[in-house]
């Protein structure tokens, strides 16, 4: 069922076995509306429970058809405007156009007949009998075991964390999806939900480095959009997910972030194979994405935008033939966009999730600075008198700055530590540095080394990294006996070979 609104109704498991669903929506109508043409409802999972399927409306048949807020209906006539008629407060007032995915709970909030225009069709519209917080989280629900357990939802406000990461919920709900991706990943972040008749929440985007609006409907009231496109350009990422089957939505994304058709954005499936299909597979945001997939609930092919942007870069299209997945710079930050719904109920299948999980990681991975890094090894770990010691640094500084290399080395054992070299590591480098030392007769008794190199720009360290390897004579003595001064002053005779090495 293809729903726009937060707050689905959802009903345990337990109870949903007792209720014989088919029987409990017959509602009385007027005879003077016509004939009451039943529309089927089935039994669904706990989370979609009596919502109902997608109804078929055949606006060449009059009477007056029963659905249910909660269904999405299949006119067979699109563009007729649904009238109220009764109570007073809906008598008279438009709640939208006929669609093959007609939402009724983007539409509908009260109980009562509508008339379609242009025909003889009228719509009783009821509420599901039951109705479930969404504090209540049916947890221990398992349907046939194929498909990810759901999850407990979190508390439908804005919960703040001080995290650099803000997650936006519009429309239905993606606790159980989204949200449990960014937990899986380790991440923290903030999350508001946006209930769909709330007007824009008052929140400083500039406090977060990413921002991920989760979308399935919802902004009737009003879009962010204006305020989205300023975080961006100023350094931020937003990295959006599904959409919103409203006007004024679709409407601010082609004004201020990226080329849309503004025309046709009904929400539909997938018809077309493969469901996704990677055409930039060398893009990072292509990273464990499978070539072509085919996704195990269709549902999950949800999508309602159709971008035109020339300026994206498309990463996946979908089996319709539209970018799927599309990336864009503006200013001085990154758009990156996933049209498939983020609706949790969507992404129960585990090999469905996994790819959800993909693509989160890699938005969230994607245009991250690589940030320094050293690594310490030695040629071997034991090393006697006549041996050659190679102790090799990996270094990369991917910074526009230089940075400094420090290396020190320690024996423990006898509370012995020196720095015996400092490199000026150049921006951009990557590379290695390789010091060699022909270790002499250090003693009778054996001692470990710990080779430590460190990266910083003045105070700051950047990165760090330690070996050890140890030394092994031929005959073994006191620990006293280890002449500190020859190693002192083998490592001293090495440095200048050191430092021709590093220069070259």
């Amino acid at each position: 069922m293809k729903g726009e609104m937060e707050g689905k109704w959802k009903i345990a498991g337990a109870l949903i076995a007792a209720v014989l669903v088919s029987s409990v929506f017959a509602v009385m109508v007027p005879a003077a509306l016509g004939k009451v043409v039943s529309v089927p409802v089935s039994t669904k999972q706990p989370w979609t429970a009596n919502e109902g399927d997608k109804a078929f409306i055949d606006l060449s048949e009059a009477g007056t058809y029963t659905v249910l807020i909660g269904q999405t209906l299949n006119f067979s006539e699109t563009g007729h405007t649904i009238i109220g008629v009764t109570p007073d407060d809906i008598e008279g007032k438009a709640y939208g156009t006929t669609s093959y995915n007609y939402d009724t709970e983007s539409w509908f909030t009260v109980e009562g007949i509508y008339h379609v225009e242009g025909t003889n069709v009228n719509l009783s519209v009821t509420k599901p009998i039951f109705e479930i917080d969404v504090e209540e989280a049916f947890a221990a629900y398992s349907d046939t075991g194929a498909s990810q357990q759901p999850t407990v939802a979190k508390a439908s406000e804005y919960v703040k964390a001080g995290a650099d990461i803000l997650v936006i919920e519009t429309g239905y709900d993606v606790e159980n999806s989204v949200c449990n991706v960014l937990d899986e990943l380790g991440y923290t972040y903030d999350f508001y939900d946006w209930d769909i008749w709330d007007v824009p929440p008052s929140i400083n985007y500039s406090q977060y480095d990413v921002v991920i609006q989760a979308s399935d409907g919802g902004m009737v009231s009003g879009t962010n959009m204006d305020e989205l496109a300023a975080f961006v350009a100023g350094g931020g990422k937003l990295i959006y997910l599904g959409g919103s089957y409203s006007s004024n939505v679709v409407s601010d994304i082609d004004t201020y972030l990226l080329d849309v058709d503004t025309t046709n954005y009904y929400w539909t499936t997938v018809t077309g194979t493969p469901h996704l299909q990677v055409v930039n597979s060398t893009h990072p945001l292509a990273a464990g994405l499978p070539a072509s997939y085919n996704f195990s609930d269709v549902n999950a092919t949800y999508y309602m935008l159709r971008i035109t942007d020339a300026t994206a870069t498309v990463v996946a299209e979908n089996g319709d033939g539209y970018p799927a997945l599309v990336t864009k710079n503006i200013g001085s930050g990154v758009l990156i966009w996933f049209i498939n719904s983020p609706a949790e109920d969507y992404w129960t299948w585990a090999s469905d999730y996994s790819i959800l999980k993909t693509i989160i990681r890699n938005a969230l991975e994607y245009g991250v600075e690589a940030e320094p890094e050293v690594s310490v090894s030695t040629n071997t770990w034991e090393y006697s008198p006549g041996d050659i010691m190679i102790v090799s640094y990996d270094i990369t500084n991917p910074t526009d700055s230089a940075l400094t290399l420090d290396i020190y080395v320690g024996i423990p054992q006898f509370h012995f530590w020196r720095e015996i070299r400092t490199l000026s590591i150049p921006p951009g480098y990557d590379g290695m540095y390789n010091m060699s030392i022909l270790v002499g007769n250090w003693g009778g008794a054996p001692f470990a080394l710990v080779w430590y190199a460190q990266l910083h720009s003045g105070a700051d360290i950047e990165a760090t990294d330690a070996a050890t390897c140890i030394y092994s004579p031929s005959t073994l003595a006191k620990a006293t006996n280890m002449p500190l001064t020859n190693v002192i002053s083998d490592l001293g005779l090495r440095k200048s070979q050191f430092q021709a090495a590093s220069a070259a």
